[in-house]
C-alpha cells in the first residue's frame, strides 16, 4: 500500500512541477521588463488607442524577446496603426504623465480613504507611503 501511494505522489509532484514551469516560463514570456519609479520620471505610460503621430517611444516596444521598435522612434501614422493593431495594454513615450485631478483634490480623496483608520499606526505608515507616491507624481 505504501509503494503505491509514493508512487502517486511522485506523479502529483510532477505534474505540478509541469504545471508551475509552464506558469513562469508563460509569465517570464510576457514581463521582458519592469521599470523603476526612477526610469517612470518623464515617461508617459499610455494606452496604445491614444497613440498619435510625433509622439516618440519612451521604451521599445516587444514582440516576443525580439524588439519592434526601439527606444527614441518617433512615431508616424503607420507606426501608430501598427502598434494598434497588436493588441498591446499600454506603450511609454516621452513626457510627464497627466493627472485626471488636481493634487489638493488627489489628497483630499486620499485622506477621505484612510478617515477610520486614525488608530492603526500600519494604515497611517500606508497611507503616508502613498501620500509621498501621489506628490511624485504632480512634481
Amino acid at each position: 500500500m505504501k509503494g503505491r501511494n509514493l508512487k502517486n505522489l511522485d506523479k502529483t509532484r510532477a505534474g505540478v512541477n509541469a504545471l508551475f514551469g509552464t506558469c513562469l516560463a508563460d509569465i517570464r514570456r510576457k514581463i521582458r521588463y519592469i521599470p523603476n519609479a526612477k526610469e517612470l520620471k518623464g515617461l508617459r505610460k499610455i494606452h496604445p488607442d491614444k497613440l498619435e503621430p510625433g509622439m516618440i517611444l519612451a521604451k521599445p516596444i516587444l514582440i516576443g524577446s525580439a524588439v519592434f521598435l526601439g527606444e527614441g522612434v518617433v512615431l508616424t501614422e503607420r507606426l501608430v496603426s501598427r502598434i494598434q493593431n497588436m493588441n498591446l495594454d499600454y506603450a511609454f513615450v516621452e513626457g510627464r504623465s497627466e493627472q485626471d485631478m488636481p493634487l489638493e483634490e488627489a489628497l483630499a480623496l486620499l485622506d477621505h480613504r484612510f478617515r477610520n483608520c486614525d488608530g492603526s499606526d500600519l494604515m497611517m505608515n500606508i497611507k503616508e507611503i502613498v501620500r509621498k507616491h501621489i506628490i511624485e507624481l504632480y512634481e
